[in-house]
């Protein structure tokens, strides 16, 4: 469960700390108080996107820190269980001014996918915007996948690698099957290429020998001077004294010392190895310069060829490394287009048995789906009656994918294309009133039905999931006291067996909690900022009174959240 969270410079909260119980917690606040801050820290704690005007004016950086313990039946939950200390692990997150981000997880350097990862599986959180995302029929088949389970997860991880197996030979096959006047028109191309390179004849790292020739060649008086420089510092002249007469001075200078002072002595073994360098460096450099010698000749010879290594590496890129690459590619794929004809009998011979392989995996995966979904159906409709639609009827549409030309399957005798998430999609529909056919969700819903089917969905999951933590933001968009009644029943259920932490606006919702936190804002003459603060019974009968009648609490309205407070304290105790 997520028993702590730290926030530091996000938007208006500078400093908040909130110590968090198991069971129900809600949070509530005035309009405008900072619950969607808070959220949105808690969402970007969690990996979520980072919106550089989250920075709090003046602040150089962002934290967002959250802690959780874990017992030791859900160690499991976490990719990696290293991370955790003494049951705890701290998921901490910091943004600069620059948006850039340094994740941590455990205390060790992590990256944002490695956060994202990890907190889906301790947090499920529930927005409007999740809502929203119900109205996207490819959001159901991934529902019902989860709730289906390991056992139908891992047909379909096995039927997602066989029918990459199956593309990858159908895009052969479609390469094969290229006309066969392009197949040739190809192999003469190729041939032509490996011709001229043939005549070119080039040696791997010729053209960086050539260009370090030219350079010399091109450079020879340049040379010349620079080295007869080095031989006049080492020999001297008629104008100028050399290494070599300066140390023969030198020498004569240590015989006069060592005769007076015998302890001297090493001085000599040095002047006599410069004596001997320097010699040695006369002779190199002499030779080197006797070896200098203009020739116009190899320079245009050297000059050519590297013009003919420049135009055949233009072909194949921008050096003659990236020429002998591409020809070895063309190489092989003269070799494949040859043996083209003979591939092609076999690769059909292929084709067929992947695509039998894949069938039988399809129609599993197509016989685990339906059975869930029709598990599936029964368990919304029971949660839906829990939340005043009791006469919704709720079931899970399917329908093959499309059959491409080669790209397709046999599913119970039906040709059908194939993807990633199978042979089928489906879609959940649904009927809120009665005599009315099932329709899609987002011909039917209006928004407060569409919060109560996603509350409904994610009640069920969890049961699939086993997420310790699930947050609910506006779950209570489009409903009124009733019915607000009716999700505060059903999260203080749900929190018997997971931490929910709900904010809401609704206070026939915030009764119910076991933990009741209120968000203030704060405005000063030069800051503003947002406080949270944990609610003792009294406060939380001036809170609910505030929700119930705005900014007039009355006796009535104390009252009627007291009596309010009895209530759910029965319900929960029943």
């Amino acid at each position: 469960m997520l028993t702590g969270l730290s926030v530091s410079n996000f938007a208006v909260a500078k400093n908040i700390t909130l110590d968090l119980d198991p069971g129900l917690t809600v949070l509530t606040g005035e309009t405008g108080a900072g619950k969607s801050i808070l959220v949105g820290a808690l969402l970007v704690g969690l990996g979520g996107r980072w919106q550089q005007e989250y920075l709090r004016d003046g602040a150089d950086k962002s934290i967002v820190e959250l802690v959780f313990h874990l017992g030791d039946s859900q160690r499991d939950l976490l990719p990696d269980s290293s991370v955790l200390e003494d049951g705890e692990v701290v998921l901490s997150r910091t943004i600069d001014s620059e948006g850039k981000s340094r994740v941590r997880i455990g205390g060790s350097l992590a990256n944002l996918t490695a956060l994202k990862e990890t907190s889906s599986r301790l947090v499920d959180v529930h927005s409007q915007f999740e809502a929203q995302s119900l109205l996207d029929p490819k959001v159901h088949l991934l529902m019902l996948d989860r709730y289906a389970g390991p056992d139908n997860l891992a047909i379909l991880d096995e039927f997602r690698a066989q029918a990459k197996k199956l593309d990858a030979l159908l895009e052969e096959l479609v390469q094969i099957r290229t006309s066969e006047n392009d197949r040739r028109q190809r192999i003469d191309y190729i041939s032509y290429e490996l011709d001229q390179f043939e005549q070119v004849s080039p040696q791997e790292g010729e053209d960086e020998s050539l260009n370090a020739e030219r350079t010399r060649l091109s450079n020879i008086q340049r040379l010349a001077d620079l080295a007869q420089t080095i031989r006049l510092s080492l020999e001297g002249s008629d104008e100028q004294q050399g290494i070599r007469s300066l140390n023969r001075i030198a020498q004569r200078s240590f015989a006069d010392l060592s005769r007076i002072d015998p302890k001297a002595s090493e001085i000599g073994g040095m002047i006599d190895i410069i004596e001997a360098n320097a010699q040695e460096a006369l002779f190199f450099i002499s030779s080197y310069i006797n070896s200098l010698t203009f020739d116009p000749d190899r320079l245009q010879v050297v000059e050519d060829r590297l013009a003919v290594l420049g135009k055949l590496t233009r072909r194949f890129g921008s050096s003659l490394a990236d020429a002998f690459e591409g020809i070895e590619k063309l190489k092989k794929e003269l070799e494949r287009l040859s043996r083209s004809e003979e591939r092609l009998s076999t690769i059909e011979n292929e084709i067929e048995l992947e695509r039998k392989n894949l069938s039988l995996l399809g129609e599993k995966l197509v016989r685990s789906r339906e059975k869930a979904a029709q598990r599936l159906s029964e368990e919304v409709v029971a949660q839906l009656g829990d939340l005043a639609l009791e006469k919704a009827k709720f079931s899970v549409q399917f329908q093959l994918l499309p059959p491409g030309e080669d790209k397709y399957i046999g599913i119970f005798g039906e040709k059908c294309g194939f993807g990633g998430t199978g042979p089928q999609y489906c879609e959940f529909v649904i009927s809120t009133n009665p005599g009315e056919k099932e329709k899609s969700i987002q011909k039917v819903a209006s928004g407060g039905e569409l919060s109560r089917i996603m509350l409904a969905l994610k009640v069920i999951l969890s049961e699939v999931d086993q997420t310790p933590t699930l947050i609910f933001d506006e779950v209570d968009t489009g409903v009124g006291g009733r019915i607000g009644e009716m999700i505060g029943r059903k999260l203080a259920k749900l929190s018997q067996r997971r931490q929910v932490i709900c904010i809401t606006h609704l206070p026939q919702i915030a009764c119910f909690g076991d933990t009741h936190l209120l968000i203030q804002k704060t405005q000063g003459e030069d800051e503003t900022t947002i406080a949270c603060l944990e609610l003792a019974r009294r406060g939380r009968v001036d809170e609910l009174a505030r929700m119930l009648s705005g900014d007039r609490v009355t006796p009535i309205s104390l009252k009627h959240a007291e009596e309010m407070l009895l209530q759910a304290q029965k319900i929960k105790g029943q």
